[in-house]
């Protein structure tokens, strides 16, 4: 082959960015540097942290898949989104701004010693539908606080929505008991949650 462009739907190593551990291997950097000496270009699908892309040595872009989600969320009448915390806050805000809703994070806030309980930072969730949107949902200890606080604060339907679904063990069961009513990914790692297709997006920017 003359050119090879290597497309990454799951970046699996993208979340070991730097060592968290004394010892550890940057497991993003080295595997980036392999791939590197055999491809000429490598798309990743919307990696954990953008800076993964500087890791290769050949040019390397990410895929956004905002657009396939905004679809999906305006088939489900959402009125409103949310960002599990304000690290995530910037995918959520360009997909309202595509949907033309209302968008928030959640906020950690301390009642007492022993309780603390997640809230929006200004919005009211009463009776409206809403998304709460992030790249990854690994073990859903997170979102699945973030669903039930919520349902808690009255919201009508609540969906756990993101672009790569690992749901690590009890994940899924989880998110159940906390009473999310619809849980969805994209196909970058097929499940039976894999419900918005992500072809359109990379076809793009082959």
């Amino acid at each position: 082959a003359k050119n090879i462009t290597v497309v990454i739907p799951y970046y699996g190593y993208g979340r070991q960015d730097k060592k968290f551990l004394q010892g550890e291997a940057v497991s993003a950097k080295a595997l980036a540097q392999l791939i590197s000496l055999k491809a000429d270009r490598v798309i990743l699908v919307d990696p954990h942290k953008e800076h993964i892309l500087n890791f290769f040595s050949i040019p390397a872009q990410s895929c956004s898949p905002v657009e396939e989600i905004t679809n999906y969320l305006k088939k489900k009448k959402v009125e409103m989104l949310l960002a599990p915390d304000k690290g995530a806050l910037e995918r959520v805000e360009t997909i309202a701004n595509l949907m033309g809703c209302e968008y928030d994070y959640l906020e950690k806030k301390r009642i007492d010693a022993n309780t603390v309980v997640m809230e929006t930072k200004s919005l009211d969730v009463k009776n409206k539908i809403i998304a709460i949107v992030d790249d990854i949902i690994s073990t859903g200890g997170t979102m699945a606080k973030a669903v039930e606080e919520l349902k808690r604060q009255g919201a009508s339907r609540v969906l756990a929505v993101c672009t790569h679904g690992l749901f690590i063990g009890n994940a899924i069961e989880k998110l159940e008991k906390a009473k999310c009513d619809e849980i969805a990914s994209t196909d970058t790692i097929k499940s039976k949650y894999s419900k918005i297709k992500i072809a359109s997006a990379i076809s793009k920017i082959l």
